[in-house]
């Protein structure tokens, strides 16, 4: 029977940290991923959504000025 320092060490399946080079490490199927890469993934996907926030109201102000003045269409901007 394997003593535990000999037993294999568990690693996240992004960026290679074994589990003594990072705080936490989340257990999938048959993979994992450490506390470093959730929160750079985390950040991804916060800016993405800020992204197409931005997009939405962008598309949303072309809207209503495109109603209100025709002429606004190729102009379109959103305020502040």
């Amino acid at each position: 029977m394997a003593t535990s320092d000999e037993r294999r060490l568990l690693a996240c399946s992004f960026c290679s940290k074994n589990e003594h080079q990072v705080r936490k490490l989340v257990a999938g199927p048959s993979v994992y991923i450490c506390d470093e890469c959730i929160a750079l993934a985390s950040g991804i996907i916060e800016r993405s959504d800020a992204e197409d926030h931005q997009r939405g109201w962008q598309k949303l102000w072309g809207a209503i000025r495109r109603r209100f003045d025709p002429r606004a269409a190729s102009r379109v901007a959103l305020p502040g």
